[in-house]
């Protein structure tokens, strides 16, 4: 006998003794351990009170199925009835031929037949007993009845309801003296009788975030889920939510929080695959959001669990699985797709009903004839990802299902991407070890997935099966980009192998930027990785959206001679070009390394070609006085006398910099000294504007025209206007050799 916490004080004691009741199940409660304390006192010999497993909340439901669900998750210690009778911990451990029945007494008793029972013969004692039976479990010996007939049966009087118990009726809606109940939330609830038709519309849902976060910051509401530490807008989840508002707030109505809400059905439109742990306040931006991206209205209906069942009666969550609300939803004509809301631990997918609902929404939706998209979102929170050396703000990310086996990157911050720690947990992930409260869950759904005929269900699941291996592929699949990029950035090469090995295919996926693993292989020089996407035949010329190949970015960031030879061996393209039509050339010579632009040069890279704005790579070594650059350049034969498109010659731009050696250099290649831009800026009245004596004079003894004015002036009346004794000397003296 297990008792319900709002039933303590009309516990029918007869029951103890009764000879068809084989165990009880006492489930402790903070907030009626004195209950239980006068129910023990009663009955000193048949319970025993240091075997109960104190603190362990049952649930703030009064449906038997809430607390049954939630005290065999806790498993509470079942304690024998009476002496003789060994406790039997936890039924659904026990084997199909060792199984004794129960029954959840509707009102609030959960009772224990004699063990031996087989499921049909516990479904005959239902039906002797004149019970309405709400339905049947998943284990086949689990039902759920109205209580008062079913003592009628066993000869006992009904149990007549008594009075709440103090603390039990300080859950009820315990924070309504600080913050007003709202209006919405105490109107008469709308009924909608297809669970599937009950989901939350965006806008609902951040109605009651924002009645969350009043309640939080002046409520002293405590977790009894784990610490008892005080919950905040912060860390307040669906379980808190179910616990302090769902269930106190429907308790009138014994309805969903849905038809508390709504004016009338809401048809799903996408469906959310969530654990109930996730942070609320995440998941309401996550979904915002997702409906930005997925251009949806306000009033867009996502199905939610928490909110769509009645928390009150989840008799629906007993029967075949085809015919739970998730399965039905998720199928419903109505919904588009499914998003799933992940955690850094990558905890939905290690949950057993998130198994089924990613079994429901990428196999059983294909039968149908439109697509089922399956979004993935993550949140990162303040600071986790940097861009350069700033470290970036809380941003929502998602992987969109572009319905064609690729995915689109999408994160509501510039910068930042979709978390690879993610992606690199949830490759490896194995249906067969997800979780479950209850067992049969777990062996039900294998069986489903498996294809088990269900004459065979009550076995033991497949330890393995190609199913199995068809629905992790699938799951894993979605990660298998983003998992390659960080394995080539940690440079992990053999997780990268066994990625390459199991998923192809996604080679050349890049994130939101466009960024390979290829790219950042080369890029930070983790040869390894870059030689296995290499083999795998990755695309070694794919670009980011800035235009830049894994050999641009590997001159960028001056990778190693074994890198660059790598990406030159597997014929990387040396003449692409970035966004700015620079070639790698041009970034060998403006990140000054003489041996990659070499190496490019071997490759027959085109070192004459102007980027943009018409800047050769020799008019960048000019301008930045990299000499020996520029040697290399004049004896490939680069066009020394090549403008920029404003006129800006290399010639001019060593001048004006002070560049001697680059000038004499220049001059040597017989680059024309009087060549001048559109206004009639010449290098000589550059060096002159910029006092550069040493050039002036390197300048005029390669006869550069001294009479050229420039704004109207002469090279000497620059000079004396800025009243440069030396200057003025030198170009005098060259006027006269002129």
């Amino acid at each position: 006998l297990r008792v319900a916490a709002n039933r303590l004080d009309a516990f029918p004691k007869a029951l103890l003794e009764h000879p068809r009741l084989a165990w009880v199940a006492v489930g402790s409660n903070p907030f009626t351990e004195a209950a239980l304390k006068r129910l023990l006192a009663s009955a000193p010999d048949v319970l025993d009170f240091k075997e109960l497993s104190l603190g362990a909340r049952l649930g703030s439901g009064a449906g038997a199925t809430v607390y049954s669900a939630e005290w065999r998750q806790r498993q509470v210690n079942r304690v024998a009835a009476k002496p003789g009778n060994p406790a039997l911990v936890g039924c659904t451990e026990r084997s199909p031929q060792e199984a004794y029945g129960y029954v959840a007494a509707g009102a609030g008793l959960e009772l224990g037949l004699v063990p031996g029972l087989s499921p049909a013969e516990v479904l005959q004692v239902v039906e002797a007993s004149g019970a309405a039976r709400s339905f049947q479990g998943g284990s086949g010996h689990e039902f759920l009845v109205a209580m008062d007939p079913f003592l009628t049966w066993l000869g006992l009087p009904p149990c007549c309801p008594g009075p709440r118990t103090e603390a039990l009726g300080e859950l009820e809606v315990a924070w309504a003296e600080v913050v007003p109940i709202p209006d919405k939330y105490q109107r008469s609830s709308q009924k909608i009788l297809r669970t599937e038709h009950r989901a939350i519309h965006l806008g609902q849902l951040e109605e009651l975030a924002e009645l969350l976060k009043e309640v939080l910051s002046k409520a002293d509401l405590r977790d009894s889920h784990s610490s008892d530490a005080r919950i905040t807008w912060q860390c307040v989840n669906l379980y808190h939510i179910n616990d302090h508002v769902v269930m106190p707030l429907t308790r009138p109505a014994r309805c969903s929080f849905v038809e508390l809400v709504a004016s009338g059905p809401q048809k799903p439109v996408w469906f959310v695959s969530h654990w109930w742990g996730t942070p609320f306040r995440q998941t309401v931006e996550l979904l915002g959001f997702h409906a930005s991206k997925r251009h949806l209205p306000k009033e867009c209906p996502y199905w939610i669990c928490t909110f769509a069942n009645n928390q009150h009666d989840l008799g629906e969550l007993a029967g075949s699985l085809s015919d739970t609300p998730f399965f039905v939803a998720i199928l419903e004509e109505s919904c588009q797709g499914t998003v799933a809301l992940l955690d850094e631990n990558v905890t939905t997918f290690k949950r057993i009903w998130c198994v089924l609902e990613n079994y429901v929404s990428t196999v059983e939706t294909a039968k149908r004839c439109k697509p089922h998209l399956y979004d993935l979102a993550a949140y990162l929170e303040d600071g986790i990802q940097c861009s350069g050396r700033v470290k970036l703000p809380a941003m929502a990310t998602l992987l969109l299902d572009n319905a064609d086996g690729t995915s689109t990157e999408a994160t509501s911050c510039v910068g930042g991407t979709f978390p690879f720690y993610v992606a690199e947990k949830a490759v490896s992930l194995d249906i067969k070890t997800a979780e479950a409260s209850r067992p049969e869950d777990q062996r039900s759904i294998l069986h489903m997935i498996a294809g088990t005929p269900e004459a065979e269900r009550h076995q033991p699941p497949p330890g393995s099966h190609e199913q199995y291996e068809a629905l992790n592929r699938n799951a894993r699949r979605r990660f298998a980009g983003p998992a390659m990029y960080w394995a080539a950035y940690k440079d992990q090469p053999q997780l990268l192998k066994g990625l390459l090995f199991e998923f192809p295919e996604a080679k050349d996926e890049g994130n939101n930027d466009g960024t390979t693993a290829a790219l950042i292989a080369a890029g930070k020089d983790h040869t390894e990785c870059l030689k296995l996407l290499a083999q795998a035949c990755a695309d070694l010329n794919k670009a980011k959206d800035n235009g830049f190949t894994p050999l641009l970015d590997a001159t960028q960031r001056l990778a190693s001679k074994q890198t660059v030879e790598l990406l030159l061996e597997w014929r990387a393209d040396v003449n692409r070009q970035t966004a700015q039509g620079m070639t790698a050339v041009g970034v060998a010579v403006e990140n000054r390394s003489t041996l990659l632009l070499c190496m490019l040069m071997a490759a027959r890279a085109d070192v004459r070609h102007a980027d943009n704005e018409g800047a050769t790579p020799l008019l960048i070594a000019a301008q930045s006085g990299f000499v020996s650059a520029l040697g290399t350049l004049i004896a490939a034969k680069a066009e020394v006398n090549k403008a920029m498109d404003t006129g800006l010659s290399p010639l001019l731009v060593a001048s004006s910099a002070g560049h001697l050696q680059v000038v004499l250099q220049l001059i040597a290649a017989r680059a024309d000294v009087n060549q001048g831009m559109p206004d009639g800026c010449a290098a000589l009245a550059a060096a002159v504007d910029f006092g550069e004596c040493d050039v002036v004079e390197a300048l005029l003894a390669a006869r550069a025209d001294c009479s050229h004015t420039w704004k109207g002036r002469t090279p000497a009346a620059m000079a004396k206007d800025y009243n440069d004794v030396d200057m003025l000397r030198l170009l005098e003296a060259g006027e006269l050799q002129t």
